[in-house]
């Protein structure tokens, strides 16, 4: 379990200023015509947001 939580931890460590960098992407509408190969953002994680 502490194994399991340590290395959430530095994932999430990495995670918070991949998501920073995206921010204004992230913050911009998406436009209905929109298809996963028109996105403009580039981590995993901001992808599926």
């Amino acid at each position: 379990m502490n194994a399991a939580y340590a290395d959430a931890w530095s994932r999430f460590a990495d995670l918070l200023p991949e998501l920073v960098t995206e921010l204004a992407s992230l913050r911009r509408p998406v436009q209905a015509s929109s298809t996963p190969l028109d996105c403009p953002l580039r981590g995993p994680v901001a992808r599926r947001i």
